[in-house]
């Protein structure tokens, strides 16, 4: 679950990943910038993390909460200078974050919802407080939520369990024309509700972790809930699904149907070509994380035959991607 659902809620597509690659160049140089972000952010900073985490197993043995390893460890290890630095990144770390997500859920909110739907013909300065006040709605909304978590491991969980559920509707609508807004809708709405039931009804305990069944029992549920959305309101092709096709001539059986009725032919690889890439990207990333981490650690034929892998499937994924991305990589 961990490997192969729970990274679905960080999918191409959302809002602020794509902030990002909207402010890139080109869309080679967007494409590129992914990959890179997926490098630094699974194997280069993971390792720092980890390493710190590990050797307070050695300094703090007797550690009550283990979340608070990593501000011990700052306390015990980082002159004062250095400390206060620390402190200021992790607290701007935080803004960010916090910010990000604040102005993403409320422009969601005001231009995907309000605005066209409740109230179309408002003064700018009027959608400028209703902003203002979503903004304000939801962080009291997510104070409340945070209120009733203990841990930030619960807090991940938590939205893993909300969020996985998402991933499949989110994937599937690069690769199937049917898929439309009232598919995604359905699937937030389907995601949301029962994603707090299974969290209700199948919490945790000390002998057993049900993180697991819970992130299974939301995607299977809301999958079929959005599949039956998309097959119940896209039956025939619109002007936007052709002109969205026709702007980016996408590849695989999925687009066939408006293949046929456009006339334009696609410039990407197939559904096939994608999912050999993203294999190869998975075993890329994790065996150079594992690879560095047994570097790190003085275990050299572990690290030279992890490493060797990264190689190779690196080299495989370079001749994916420009399979992929012919004839424009």
């Amino acid at each position: 679950v961990y490997i192969f659902v729970t990274w679905w809620q960080f999918a191409p597509g959302n809002g602020y990943l794509v902030q990002r690659l909207l402010a890139t160049r080109s869309e080679n140089d967007a494409f590129l910038a992914f990959l890179w972000y997926n490098i630094c952010h699974y194997v280069l900073r993971s390792w720092p993390w980890i390493f710190v985490g590990l050797l307070s197993l050695h300094y703090l043995p007797q550690l009550d909460n283990p979340e608070s390893a990593f501000p011990e460890m700052i306390d015990l290890f980082l002159p004062v200078g250095l400390k206060g630095i620390m402190v200021a990144s992790l607290l701007a770390a935080f803004m960010s974050t916090l910010d990000t997500h604040l102005n993403w859920g409320a422009s969601y909110l005001i231009n995907d919802l309000y605005r066209p739907s409740i109230k179309p013909d408002a003064h700018d300065r009027h959608y400028v407080l209703a902003g203002r006040l979503s903004i304000l709605v939801l962080t009291c909304i997510f104070l409340l939520v945070s209120s009733q978590i203990d841990s930030i491991l619960g807090a991940y969980k938590y939205l893993s369990v909300i969020l996985g559920g998402l991933g499949t509707v989110m994937i599937a609508r690069w690769y199937w024309w049917r898929v439309n807004a009232y598919s995604e809708i359905a699937a937030l709405a389907a995601a949301f509700v029962v994603g707090n039931v299974v969290e209700l009804t199948l919490p945790s305990t000390d002998d057993a972790d049900l993180f697991g069944v819970r992130v299974l029992i939301t995607v299977v549920v809301v999958t079929i809930v959005w599949v039956v959305v998309t097959l119940l309101t896209s039956k025939t092709p619109g002007h936007q699904t052709i002109a969205f096709y026709t702007k980016l001539r996408i590849g695989g059986t999925g687009w066939k149907t408006i293949r046929e009725l456009s006339g334009v032919q696609p410039i990407t690889g197939t559904f096939k070509d994608s999912v050999i890439g993203w294999g190869v990207s998975m075993v890329f990333l994790f065996s150079s994380l594992l690879g560095l981490g047994h570097l790190i650690f003085g275990a050299w034929g572990r690290a030279s035959f992890l490493l060797a892998v990264a190689v190779g499937s690196g080299i495989m994924l370079k001749t994916s991607i420009e399979k992929i991305r012919q004839p424009r990589f």
